[in-house]
């Protein structure tokens, strides 16, 4: 068993549900950094090989916590309880379907040692297609819809940016406009958790995280590590109709979706920033009314090609 008699510096909680085909791989990636000095803790709710799997891993390195949820409580529960777990400097989840390059945390947490004004760290972004997925003619129709109605109306550019620096609005009006904001999954300082989570559960309930976290202070990238978003048949990247199961969603977001968030910004924003950004807005609502529709036309095209299967 590997022990370590140093106190870490980073917390990596690991949330996973029925992650078997990704787990060993994802523990792999993490133990093979170069930055060394953490703690994981892994907060499971699986009932497939994932348990057996993760104590395996425990056993051999004493950094290594497990704690088993017999229900699952969703994604949003499990960051919760795991940010209550962040004794230490600094704070990571460690989404099991990603992959980090080997200096990840290293870099990331010498972006935050380096710049204090920094509240979170996260490396450039790089996209991994799933081979193993499943594709369907009907998914390129709805993408098709969504990708004229955003050159129409949506003229901003979604390429990565590597600083948020400057007045809050200036901030937000940026992280929202560039999908790779993703800095719940980089390295965030502890302090800076209480005041970022929102307890009450909805869509895009991590944006509304980082929002938060960017009001405290900037959002770094570290140029020179990656990380690797893995796109397709993923256990968390599975379509709107899995993000329902996955959390609490409210009654108005089966209709509308993107709502509460949208409402959330006017809350805590201002009416002046959702009205100067209300292309945003408007195509934010679009994309997730087209992911609703997307997605049940899909199970329809499904059940009636499996009816003519059998029919025929």
């Amino acid at each position: 068993m590997i022990k370590s008699n140093i106190i870490p510096r980073l917390t990596i909680g690991l949330p996973v549900y029925n992650g078997e085909k990704h787990i060993q791989k994802k523990l792999n990636n993490i133990l093979l950094q170069s930055f060394q000095d953490f703690e994981i803790i892994i907060y499971d709710s699986s009932n497939d090989t994932t348990p057996k799997i993760c104590k395996n891993y425990q056993k051999q390195d004493s950094r290594i916590q497990y704690i088993h949820e017999n229900k699952r409580s969703g994604w949003i529960q499990a960051f919760l309880n795991l940010m209550k777990e962040a004794k230490y400097e600094y704070f990571i989840i460690a989404s099991v379907d990603d992959l980090w390059s080997t200096n990840f945390l290293e870099d990331c947490v010498k972006e935050l040692d380096d710049h204090p004004s920094a509240v979170s760290s996260l490396g450039t972004i790089a996209i991994i297609e799933n081979q193993n997925i499943k594709k369907h003619e009907t998914h390129n129709i709805w993408k098709k819809i969504s990708e004229i109605f955003k050159q129409r109306l949506f003229r901003h550019s979604f390429q990565p940016s590597f600083e948020s620096k400057g007045p809050f609005k200036e901030k937000a009006r940026k992280i929202l406009r560039n999908t790779w904001y993703r800095h719940i999954n980089g390295v965030i300082r502890s302090s800076a958790l209480p005041a970022s989570v929102i307890k009450k559960e909805m869509i895009l309930w991590d944006w509304a995280f980082i929002l938060n976290l960017a009001k405290l202070g900037d959002l770094h990238f570290a140029k020179n590590s990656q990380y690797y978003v893995t796109m397709g048949d993923t256990t968390s990247r599975q379509g709107i109709f899995m993000l329902f199961k996955s959390q609490n969603a409210q009654l108005n977001e089966y209709f509308s979706p993107a709502s509460t968030f949208t409402f959330w910004c006017i809350q805590k924003i201002g009416l002046t920033f959702f009205l100067t950004n209300i292309d945003y807005f408007i195509w934010l609502n679009f994309i997730h009314n087209v992911g609703i529709l997307s997605g049940l036309y899909q199970k329809v095209y499904l059940f009636c090609a499996n009816i003519l299967k059998k029919v025929f």
